[in-house]
């Protein structure tokens, strides 16, 4: 369980600064509309998904946030960081 919230915690730092990098860039941090309803769609059929939370027990995310940042991957490798 520790290992688990270690690695929830440095996929977050990525998540975070590869977010500041784009915006440094001036690129955009979010995804399309398109892509984060494909994300969701993904997770909600996951049995690690908790609907009444919308929360991941693999990552401890709100996928309602994380489904929408372009730096953002699914740590089962459902979905991977949009280009």
């Amino acid at each position: 369980m520790i290992r688990k919230i270690f690695d929830s915690a440095r996929d977050f730092y990525g998540v975070v600064k590869g977010s500041i990098q784009r915006k440094l860039n001036r690129e955009d941090i979010h995804v399309p509309s398109l892509v984060k309803q494909i994300r969701k769609n993904f997770c909600s059929e996951c049995p690690s998904y908790m609907s009444t939370t919308d929360m991941c027990v693999e990552c401890f995310c709100k996928m309602e946030i994380k489904s929408g940042l372009a730096e953002a991957e699914c740590p089962l490798g459902k979905w991977k960081k949009h280009p």
